[in-house]
């Protein structure tokens, strides 16, 4: 039986390198796709970070944090930078000299996903989850970017994905509330926050309610479902050799915890859901080489990357290998993670696939 239905990750998701030169209507090529959802984070500076989506539409991004002076609360989107678009290849980046995606003289990263074709939901006529849904998913993938207005109740979202999503990031795009994260392995009763790094917290925001096939499960709070106001959700499912959406148990003890994937890694986000720590994100773009990986970005903090020997690790053909001690990572903790590939371990013939 074959392992993966996905021989060629890249198709589908990619974290890709550039170098910004404040030029106008400036557009990249090079990520593998036309990303449906793409976030931007300055390297080397405190720049924040900007999320794109086709969904919401071109020319508007999500902040996910504020400049390095203010506190990482919830921001509405914005549309004050220009014309930013995904294109067949990669994106467009239409203001000039804009600090936080095309400064002269700083390096970015874009981690990308592809979400390629229309998705709309009548909740009424299908009787598949009790508020109308709209926006794009790849089945293929286990990917889907979904839109609804809110309406303040208990209510059911159609994803689209025709699998269980292992981890849905929620956004009210047009007020402050924080971005909120349903991941599988802090279950349907607890949450943590994109934008901060508060632990994993009990609240009915689900409605202790496990997303299903078709749809997943929102409270009236305004975070998930803010009445009267356009919500997005990025879904994910699992695929196996293509991602992996999990948790283990942080050890404190160098090289000796390894987290087995089934493929080499090509973008990792790590979370300590024990305690108020950073999500950390790892990736292939800016570490190619396996060489102990310890280039890290916060989720949640404007700083610029961080190569400290305390976040080594490998990414090695199956999976990750720890390598280094720092609480973000490796304490005696739980952390909960989300993975997605650069090559499988095993392709869809059954053969061993070589890691770059």
């Amino acid at each position: 039986m074959a392992y993966t239905t996905i021989d060629d990750p890249g198709s589908n998701v990619s974290a890709f390198t550039y170098a910004g030169n404040s030029s106008a209507n400036r557009t990249l090529t090079g990520v593998g796709f036309d990303p449906d959802l793409f976030w931007i984070k300055q390297r080397g500076g405190n720049q924040g970070h900007l999320v794109m989506d086709t969904v919401k539409g071109n020319d508007i991004y999500q902040p996910l944090t504020q400049d390095a002076n203010n506190a990482n609360t919830g921001i509405a989107e914005l549309s004050d930078i220009g014309t930013i678009r995904s294109t067949a290849d990669g994106f467009l980046l239409g203001a000039a000299n804009e600090s936080a995606h095309n400064g002269n003289g700083s390096n970015y990263i874009s981690w990308c996903w592809e979400a390629d074709t229309a998705f709309s939901n009548d909740a009424s006529a299908t009787s598949v989850g009790s508020i109308d849904s709209a926006g794009r998913v790849n089945t293929d993938a286990g990917f889907s970017i979904i839109g609804w207005t809110g309406n303040g109740t208990n209510a059911t979202i159609a994803h689209g994905l025709g699998a269980v999503p292992k981890m849905i990031w929620f956004k009210s795009r047009s007020t402050t509330e924080n971005w909120n994260v349903y991941h599988a392995n802090t279950g349907n009763t607890h949450y943590t926050e994109l934008n901060t790094g508060i632990a994993a917290t009990d609240h009915a925001r689900f409605q202790d309610t496990t997303p299903t096939s078709t749809v997943f499960s929102v409270s009236g709070t305004n975070a998930v479902n803010h009445e009267n106001n356009p919500m997005i959700a990025y879904c994910w499912a699992e695929i196996p050799g293509y991602s992996k959406i999990g948790t283990y148990e942080g050890q404190n003890v160098v090289d000796n915890v390894f987290i087995h994937l089934g493929f080499r890694p090509e973008i990792v986000f790590f979370k300590n859901v024990d305690d108020a720590t950073s999500w950390k994100i790892f990736d292939a773009g800016r570490d190619p080489f396996n060489d102990g990986t310890g280039t890290i970005l916060s989720g949640n903090e404007n700083n610029a990357e961080d190569d400290n020997t305390a976040y080594n690790m490998n990414f090695v053909s199956n999976g990750i290998k720890m390598r280094g001690q720092n609480n973000n990572i490796n304490k005696v903790n739980t952390y909960i993670y989300a993975a997605w590939a650069k090559n499988p371990f095993v392709n869809s013939k059954g053969i061993p696939a070589n890691a770059v």
